[in-house]
């Protein structure tokens, strides 16, 4: 006959002495896939501006690039400073990120309120900043370097293409002061070419359409940089991703339009440097214009930019 040993029943103490093993076990996993957490995730801080003030309130949303459809990695608001902090994680490894700001209310404008005509974009390159600015002069550089791959507020094709588009940025504007770039303040750029004069023309062109211009001097603007395909842009990065496009389709209503936004002082304009921008569409029929800007200072900026 056997005896089959009776075990006796496990303490309160010794219960608890398991439990607080296991809590501490989970915790140990816990604190491991924090750190791994934060680890992958990143941090994009920056301003948004609009003829070098803030705008405040503004949507920005930050956004992977690649041959499909963009995918939104982070979205956050502006503060009152145009100050803005977005913290992302699964950015694609091959993937071009880029910021997009919408509407807010500038404290450039002669009037109040917030306007959803504002939309603004910086295009991030590599390796990727922490900090960026966005406004009338990245989204320049932004939609002219990416113009075949730009469709309204959307990017996405071939991803070589795009990543020496995000590349060709920074000798633009660079993207985390919203400033020149280098490449363009080099003296051989700065004063030969026209770029410069292309850059600011354009820029101030946005900074007027939500600082000192009125709504039928909008309408003008996105009529100007309506496509050939007809659809008439809603905000300033569709306008500016359509003359990127087209830039040949309507010089002489973008002559106008400069004109009415930087008015004359001393019997010519402040900005002579937009006729040369604005002739270079189309030169043999705007080849007189050019005449105008043969004493350009790109000092005289009623927009300063």
């Amino acid at each position: 006959m056997k005896f089959i040993p009776v075990q006796k029943p496990k303490t309160k103490a010794v219960k608890y002495q398991h439990i607080k093993q296991h809590l501490t076990a989970l915790v140990a996993v816990g604190v491991i896939l924090l750190a791994n957490i934060s680890a992958l995730a990143a941090e994009l801080s920056g301003t948004v501006q609009g003829a070098k003030q803030p705008i405040a309130g503004s949507t920005v949303t930050l956004l992977a690039a690649g041959t499909d459809a963009p995918q939104q990695l982070a979205q956050g608001k502006s503060d009152d400073s145009g100050a803005f902090a977005l913290s992302y994680a699964d950015a694609p490894a091959d993937g071009v990120l880029y910021v997009v700001a919408k509407g807010g209310t500038p404290k450039g404008a002669t009037g109040e309120g917030a306007t959803d005509a504002i939309a603004l974009m910086t295009l991030l390159g590599t390796p990727r900043p922490n900090t960026v600015v966005v406004n009338e002069l990245t989204t320049v550089a932004s939609t002219f370097t990416a113009a075949r791959f730009i469709e309204g507020e959307s990017i996405s094709g071939n991803l070589l293409g795009l990543r020496i588009a995000a590349g060709n940025v920074p000798n633009l504007v660079d993207p985390e002061t919203g400033t020149w770039g280098k490449v363009l303040l080099d003296p051989i750029n700065v004063t030969q070419t026209t770029t410069l004069a292309n850059l600011n023309t354009l820029g101030s062109l946005i900074a007027a359409s939500f600082t000192v211009a009125n709504d039928d001097w909008r309408v003008h603007f996105f009529k100007a940089a309506t496509p050939p395909s007809g659809v008439t842009p809603k905000n300033t990065l569709e306008a500016m991703a359509g003359i990127a496009r087209t830039p040949w389709a309507r010089p002489k209503q973008f002559v106008r339009i400069v004109r009415r936004s930087l008015p004359a002082a001393e019997g010519r304009f402040t900005a002579q440097g937009a006729f040369r921008a604005v002739s270079c569409l189309r030169p043999a029929r705007l080849r007189t214009l050019a005449l105008l800007c043969r004493r350009w200072d790109v000092r005289q900026w009623q927009v300063r930019v």
